[in-house]
């Protein structure tokens, strides 16, 4: 009996080990209940906070998370914890870690504070390097560290030069910290040209420290923003809290650098004074940066955005196209989300009222149709978006294939017969499976 339960603990022990080797062990559990596993086992903790819609999540998980050297680092290292977003019981994070995009990473010591945040993709090499640097202590820095002023500052355009001395812009209450939004762009004021001063071989900052000096702030939001483990956003939005006139070209240029959350008050400052910024970092630069930070949001933001967000934002980087892209947006996740009705109701505007032409919209449709309307005179309309999106996209197997099944499930025995024969040629001129459309071929035949 006692050979017995050692040859099991030994197979046990043996599997766990093949199994670490393999993949980043995650526990499915509370941050609470890792961070009293990490007490117990002095081991700090990871958590990845994700959810299944998240193309990021995936994509960090098919790649970073499989890489050998991150698994075994991991693995002996670390308490690791997946937590999925969209379950309720989770809802808690969102605010206690303020988790505004996934995915999000949190390196926490074994007592549960954080000590480094990210929410970057992040390849194997980046990864591994926040991960050792989460192992080490706390950053101590010397005054001429902090002297990285960004390049630039003190060279303002021609154009803020000669506004200057003429109007002052409207200045967010400090109690408050409320933004107001500047009226027109002649309500520029002028330049501050100050830089910081440097304090030789003076320990300035330790991490941790409250009450900063704000030209302390200003420089250690930089310096941090090159270690790219995320701790650069709080230290700038503590630098902004410091500053009554936010329409400075220096804090115009920082609040620039330091865009992130649509939702911030960084952001909406940003779009009420948009002609001022193009004028100061320029109209393409605007466009691009805008760009970015309204995708950033439509396909990591968490919570996701509803679709008048979502045609909001849009509306920042191009109005005229905003209305269909946010269609295109939500459609799918509509679908994914199995809110039919609201996904009926953008699809027939999207495909009717606004004429759009979009196989991938089309075939998603057309799946509608045959999930919910099987053996019902509705079915029509499948086939009718099916065949649609086929002509489209005529060497689009996947396209054939549904176009096919919706024959097949209407009793058209000899129009489901020519979709899956076009569709099992193009499957395997692409090499890919034909056991499905093999099987569906024997259903049809027995029509």
């Amino acid at each position: 009996m006692i050979r017995k339960c050692i040859l099991i603990f030994i197979s046990t022990f043996v599997l766990q080990s093949a199994e670490a080797q393999t993949r980043v062990l995650f526990g499915r559990m509370s941050i609470e209940a890792a961070v009293s596993i990490g007490k117990q086992k002095n081991k700090p903790v990871f958590i990845d906070a994700f959810a299944p819609w998240c193309i990021p999540c995936k994509r960090m998980a098919e790649t970073t998370f499989r890489d050998p050297r991150v698994i075994r680092f991991l693995n002996e290292n670390f308490v690791n914890v997946k937590i999925n977003m969209d379950e309720s019981k989770n809802s808690i994070y969102k605010a206690k870690y303020g988790v505004v995009f996934l995915p999000t990473m949190l390196f926490m010591d074994k007592e549960g504070f954080v000590k480094i945040k990210t929410d970057r993709v992040l390849n194997a090499d980046e990864f591994l390097a926040l991960a050792h640097k989460a192992k080490e202590k706390t950053i101590v820095r010397k005054a001429n560290e902090l002297s990285n002023v960004p390049p630039d500052m003190n060279k303002p355009p021609q154009f803020l030069q000669e506004q200057i001395g003429q109007t002052t812009s409207t200045r967010p209450k400090k109690s408050n910290k409320n933004i107001e939004s500047i009226s027109s762009s002649n309500d520029l004021k002028v330049i501050d040209k100050s830089q910081p001063k440097k304090v030789k071989d003076k320990i300035l900052y330790v991490s941790g420290e409250d009450d900063m000096p704000p030209e302390v702030l200003f420089q250690e939001a930089y310096f941090r923003m090159e270690l790219m483990d995320g701790s650069h956003w709080e230290v700038a939005r503590s630098y902004l809290e410091t500053q009554q006139d936010w329409g400075t070209e220096k804090n115009m240029r920082f609040i620039f650098d330091f865009l992130s959350d649509t939702d911030s008050k960084e952001f909406k400052y940003f779009v009420a004074n948009k002609s001022l910024f193009e004028a100061l970092i320029g109209v393409n630069q605007v466009l691009i940066t805008t760009d970015i930070l309204v995708n950033t949001k439509l396909n990591q933001g968490f919570p996701r955005p509803t679709f008048e967000e979502a045609s909001y934002l849009l509306s920042l980087v191009d109005e005229n196209t905003s209305e269909i892209k946010a269609h295109k947006y939500i459609i799918p996740r509509y679908f994914e989300e199995e809110r039919f009705d609201d996904f009926e109701q953008k699809c027939d505007y999207y495909l009717n009222s606004l004429a759009v032409v979009d196989a991938k919209i089309m075939h998603l449709y057309a799946q509608y149709f045959l999930l919910n309307y099987v053996n019902t005179p509705k079915l029509k309309n499948g086939i009718k978006w099916a065949d649609k999106a086929f002509s489209l996209k005529p060497n689009n197997y996947i396209y054939a294939a549904t176009l096919a099944r919706l024959q097949y499930e209407s009793g058209n025995k000899k129009e489901a017969l020519i979709a899956a024969n076009k569709c099992r040629d193009l499957a395997k001129r692409q090499s890919a499976n034909t056991k499905n459309i093999n099987e569906l071929l024997v259903l049809i035949k027995q029509l």
